[in-house]
């Protein structure tokens, strides 16, 4: 697993995925990837890739769109 797992990207990314309130589930369906597993990425149970990475914030960035959530500019 990397040292610094994306130098937080992850854990920024559970923090910013509870502040605009979405679940698991929302963020499973947009992905592909199982509620489970992404789970276990930000646990940081598992390792992760770049291209889930890019599967999570495309995802997020999709469900942050439906619900109309401002805090979409804060992503980067």
């Amino acid at each position: 697993m990397n040292e610094d797992y994306y130098n937080g990207q992850v854990l920024r990314f559970r923090a910013f995925r509870m502040k605009c309130r979405i679940s698991l589930a929302e963020l499973s369906q947009a992905s592909g990837i199982s509620i489970q597993r992404i789970s276990q990425i930000e646990l940081m149970d598992c390792p992760v890739t770049p291209h889930l990475i890019e599967l999570l914030t495309r995802a997020l960035e999709i469900v942050l769109l439906r619900h109309g959530c401002s805090e979409h500019r804060g992503l980067s």
